[in-house]
């Protein structure tokens, strides 16, 4: 049949087909490959977010070291969840990256300055990285100790002191002293002093200058010898005559500074703190006493010694009494004497020498005694109040014979003593018997 072909020939359908089939097959590689094209463009431009899809972004505080820490990476792109990684560099020691959360969190143990890179990859696989720096300051400042914290060290002698110092590397110190001198190593030498003084050594650290440690120091004077009074005894005084006399001591630490330590001075007497006694009294006796002597080192040295002071009487008395003189009688044959106008004398004394009381008329010969006239004036001055000067003289014949020229002989006479030659004895007080003295010229 002639005319249009009213279905396609077979070759045609055949074409249409094919093509048709291929077209389908077109599609669907066309689809499994743009994704995997869309990745290879990703892995491309991935690094520090230069063309890349995914963002990697954060704000990292310094951290200090010791203290807890934490900061969170955030990722702008892709599709996550998200994975976290340090591609180069390393965190700061003590802190670690969350690989799903991108917290970065711990507490740092090392002080110093720390640069990483971190890479974010999403499910797709699509990646992005930034890199970051951490600064992690000393969570402690430096810090000195000095040893030993408090010393005692005499006058010019020394002390070794040390520096300890922590977090840090850099130990050296300087050291200072507020008096004496020390040296770079920590040897201290203490002033001259005399008495006791206080100082400070201080140790100030090299590494950091506002920190330093400090010692404290006591400086003793050297120990002087002990104190000792030298003065062996105090000599004596007289009623009413100016005393002084001054204390001596050695020893210790001076000057000295002197006290009564116990007992009593005599009347008007005074110890002055020089150590000088002195003072004019009445009193006379014994006056026992204890002084003290104190020094002036630090601390003060003290000395005590016992004394006896001795003030004796004032020697106004004169050998023969004042009544003796002024008037002479020779004959006494008369009582009371009288003053050669036949008027009574008033008297002191008498002198009786002659008149029945001669040693011949005492004595009259060897072992016999005859004081009948001798008892008869003691009387009479004693009734009078007299005092009585006897010398005893002219020697009797038969002591003449018997004893050599010059030569004194002893003769006792009763309750009384006598020798050769002329003897002085006052009998008693005011003339009362008893109780003779006798002289020798």
């Amino acid at each position: 049949m002639k005319g249009s072909d009213p279905l396609p020939p077979a070759r045609n359908s055949e074409y249409y087909r094919t093509t048709w089939v291929l077209g389908l097959f077109g599609l669907i590689a066309l689809s499994l490959y743009l994704p995997w094209l869309t990745g290879c463009a990703g892995l491309s431009s991935g690094g520090r977010n230069s063309g890349g899809q995914l963002t990697v972004s954060g704000t990292l505080s310094a951290a200090q070291d010791g203290v807890a820490y934490s900061a969170v990476l955030s990722v702008n792109g892709g599709k996550g969840p998200y994975t976290f990684s340090v591609t180069t560099g390393s965190l700061p020691q003590g802190l670690a990256l969350g690989q799903s959360s991108g917290t970065i969190s711990g507490t740092p143990t090392k002080s110093g300055s720390y640069t990483f890179t971190v890479q974010a990859t999403d499910s797709t696989g699509l990646t992005g990285s930034n890199s970051f720096q951490i600064t992690v300051s000393s969570g402690t400042s430096v810090s000195v100790t000095v040893t030993p914290g408090t010393a005692t060290v005499a006058s010019s002698q020394t002390v070794q002191f040390t520096a300890i110092v922590s977090n840090t590397s850099n130990t050296a110190v300087t050291w200072s002293a507020s008096s004496g001198t020390i040296s770079s190593s920590g040897m201290y030498t203490a002033p001259t002093v005399s008495s006791n003084t206080n100082a400070t050594v201080t140790a100030t650290s090299n590494a950091d200058p506002t920190k330093s440690g400090t010692a404290s120091l006591t400086i003793t004077p050297l120990t002087p010898p002990a104190l000792t009074i030298s003065t062996t005894s105090l000599p004596g005084a007289t009623a009413g005559t100016a005393y002084s006399d001054t204390m001596q001591a050695i020893g210790g630490t001076a000057p000295y500074q002197w006290t009564i330590y116990s007992g009593t001075l005599p009347t008007s007497f005074s110890l002055q703190s020089s150590g000088l006694l002195s003072g004019t009294t009445s009193q006379t006796g014994q006056f026992s006493i204890t002084i003290e002597a104190s020094d002036s080192s630090s601390p003060p040295q003290s000395a005590t010694k016992a004394f006896t002071l001795t003030v004796n009487p004032a020697n106004n008395t004169p050998l023969i009494a004042t009544s003796f003189f002024g008037a002479d009688f020779n004959n006494a044959s008369d009582w009371p004497p009288t003053d050669g106008l036949n008027q009574a004398a008033t008297l002191g004394g008498i002198r009786l020498w002659d008149d029945g009381v001669k040693w011949a008329d005492i004595n009259t010969s060897n072992g016999v005694y005859d004081f009948t006239g001798l008892d008869t004036f003691l009387g009479q001055a004693a009734a009078n109040n007299m005092d009585v000067l006897y010398t005893f003289g002219d020697t009797p014949q038969f002591a003449a014979i018997t004893t050599p020229p010059g030569m004194l002989a002893m003769i006792a006479l009763g309750s009384r003593t006598a020798s050769g030659g002329e003897i002085t004895i006052t009998r008693g007080s005011r003339g009362a018997p008893g109780n003779s003295a006798i002289s020798v010229p």
